[in-house]
C-alpha cells in the first residue's frame, strides 16, 4: 500500500491548497445579449449560448484534460489548455455577423486567487461610439 500513499502524497503535492480557477470573458457591450438571446438570427452563423453550451457540453472532457494535465504539467497549465480551447470554441460558434464577437474571447486562469495566466484578446472591446460609427450596434 506504500504506492497507494506515495500516490496520493504525490497528487496533494501537486494540486496544493486553494482553488484553480478559469474563465473565459467576452468583452463587448453587446456579447451577453447575443449570448443570452435565443430568438435572434445569425444569418452568417454562430448561435446563441456560444460560451455556455461548449463549456456544458464538454464539462467532462475539460475535467479529464485537468486532471491528466495535473500528472503532467501541472494543474495551472490544465486550466490554460482548458481556457483556451473555450477561445477557440467562442471563435466557432459566436455570431458571425461582423466578426467582433469572435475574437474578443480572453482566458483567465486564477491560483488561489492570483492571476497567473491571461493574454489580451484579438479583438479588443469597442467603445459605444466605435459601434455606432461602423453601424454595427447591437445585432438582432
Amino acid at each position: 500500500m506504500r504506492f497507494v500513499t506515495d500516490g496520493v502524497a504525490r497528487v496533494q503535492e501537486l494540486v496544493g491548497d486553494g482553488t484553480l480557477r478559469g474563465q473565459v470573458v467576452v468583452d463587448q457591450a453587446y456579447a451577453q445579449n447575443q449570448h443570452e438571446t435565443v430568438w435572434f438570427k445569425h444569418p452568417h452563423g454562430g448561435q446563441a449560448h456560444f460560451l455556455s453550451e461548449p463549456l456544458l457540453s464538454g464539462a467532462s472532457f475539460y475535467l479529464e484534460r485537468i486532471a491528466r494535465g495535473l500528472l503532467d504539467d501541472g494543474p495551472v497549465t490544465a486550466m490554460r489548455g482548458v481556457t483556451e480551447d473555450l477561445c477557440e470554441q467562442v471563435r466557432d460558434k459566436a455570431p458571425r455577423d461582423h466578426g467582433y464577437l469572435r475574437e474578443s474571447a480572453q482566458p483567465f486562469v486564477y491560483d488561489d486567487g492570483k492571476l497567473v495566466y491571461t493574454r489580451p484578446p484579438a479583438q479588443r472591446r469597442l467603445t459605444d461610439e466605435e459601434l455606432d460609427a461602423r453601424g454595427r450596434g447591437v445585432q438582432h
